[in-house]
């Protein structure tokens, strides 16, 4: 299980990252980032299950005897629609985010350029009256 100190190195940097792209309009950096996190939340989950059935394992108190018996398949068919359904949630999800991700970019750029505009409006308004009081 992680320490302490690797849980707070791994939220610093992650924090860290989230700061460094939160203001960022780059959409390939972007969608990059969002691949590479999807990818790690896969990795985490992995270890998840792999670290709970060890530990399900090194608690485990009954030893079973009969060890020459053919196992089962750890995971039938149930198994095996269970994880296609998990993944097409996760993948509805990661596309569901992609679009909020792209709406808030576009969102930001529209604010940006209404911003830009009203900037130049008040530049030739404050031109204007620089020459009306000129002539009076």
């Amino acid at each position: 299980m992680p320490t302490p100190e690797r849980c707070a190195v791994v939220r610093n940097r992650t924090v860290a990252e989230y700061c460094a792209m939160q203001h960022s309009a780059n959409e390939a950096k972007i969608d990059e980032a969002l691949i590479l996190a999807e990818v790690q939340i896969e990795n985490l989950g992995i270890q998840l299950e792999h670290l709970r059935a060890q530990e399900a394992r090194r608690n485990q108190v009954l030893v079973p005897v009969d060890i020459h018996v053919k196992r089962r398949p750890a995971a039938g068919t149930e198994g095996l629609m269970t994880r296609a359904a998990e993944q097409r949630r996760r993948d509805l999800e990661r596309a569901q985010l992609r679009e909020r991700a792209r709406a808030q970019l576009a969102a930001a750029r529209a604010g940006a350029e209404g911003s830009a505009a009203n900037e130049d409006e008040r530049g030739a308004g404050d031109a204007a009256v620089a020459r009306n009081t000129t002539r009076g």
